[in-house]
């Protein structure tokens, strides 16, 4: 009876483990700002994409990414120049550091996207960045936009 229980309890906690080591993620929010970039000198696509029960491996969000691509490159056309890039962060709000961040796409220490979702996201809550030019984003090749590649930067 003992090695039954015990062994249920066992199985009971590995079920657990593998399901949240293999959880899928969902997409919750997509937003996309258009602004002047001073550094390349022209308008550049920022897309933030929201993540509720983030994966834990990366096998996952590539998963993710996967899933989603069709949907958010269909609607948003994110990836149009070199400058532009998504970049997937968990949905995970805090209060800003200081008010003032909110009249901000992305500040020092958070993602406050102008103030639209009423709070910011840490930095420390990015989970990786997608883009065309190989040089800033470079790694793994997860897809084609217009005749060229979309890579993949986990950040770690």
């Amino acid at each position: 009876m003992k090695k039954k229980l015990l062994l249920f309890i066992v199985s009971l906690i590995l079920f657990i483990i593998v399901c949240f080591l293999l959880r899928s993620g969902k997409v919750s929010y997509v937003y996309q700002d258009i602004s002047y970039d001073a550094v390349w000198e022209r308008e550049c696509r920022s897309t933030i994409v929201l993540v509720d029960h983030v994966p834990l491996l990366k096998s996952g969000l590539r998963s993710l990414w996967k899933d989603e691509q069709n949907k958010i490159l269909k609607k948003w056309n994110p990836l149009v120049d070199s400058c532009d890039y998504i970049l997937f962060v968990k949905n995970k709000t805090e209060l800003p550091h200081d008010k003032k961040e909110l009249q901000y796409w992305i500040g020092d220490y958070q993602l406050c996207l102008k103030g639209i979702i009423g709070n910011c996201i840490s930095k420390d809550d990015r989970l990786f960045y997608l883009g065309v030019d190989k040089i800033i984003y470079g790694g793994d090749v997860v897809g084609e936009i217009n005749g060229g590649k979309i890579y993949m930067k986990f950040l770690d």
